[in-house]
């Protein structure tokens, strides 16, 4: 045992130091690119986090305004619907005081008719009547 190194063992010895050393460069290299790396990722989740909030924000703002648009259609639609309601009311209303006054003109002829006829026929009973009055008035005259 001998409390120097041996000479020989000096050269392996230097070639293992530079390959630890080289080895431990390598490695931190290895950890500066990987750092770099998690920077750069670190900054395109950031972009892609504020790109997404963003469309987020244009979607709502997008279907705010398209329900409003439809609330204001469907109101529109409504209102027209009212308004075709009350139209059609006032149609049947007045189609049905057409009807009803055409019924009542209709019933005034008939009872005119009915008059017309009743006075033709009493006229005529009464004309029947004469005549036959006259006739048993002769045969009354020939019998005698």
């Amino acid at each position: 045992m001998h409390p120097y190194p041996q000479p020989g063992d000096s050269g392996s010895s230097n070639l293992k130091t530079a390959v630890l050393v080289g080895a431990v460069i390598a490695m931190l290299a290895a950890n500066v690119y990987l750092y770099m790396q998690v920077d750069v990722l670190k900054t395109e989740i950031s972009k892609l986090r504020e790109s997404i909030a963003t469309e987020v924000t244009n979607l709502r703002e997008n279907s705010t305004a398209t329900s409003a648009t439809h609330r204001k259609s469907i109101e529109t639609l409504k209102t027209e619907l009212e308004a075709a309601r009350r139209v059609a009311a006032t149609s049947a209303s007045h189609a049905k005081a057409e009807a009803e006054s055409h019924a009542d003109q209709l019933a005034k002829q008939l009872a005119a008719e009915q008059r017309r006829q009743e006075q033709q026929v009493a006229s005529q009973f009464s004309e029947v009547k004469e005549a036959t009055t006259t006739a048993n008035a002769k045969i009354a005259d020939v019998n005698g």
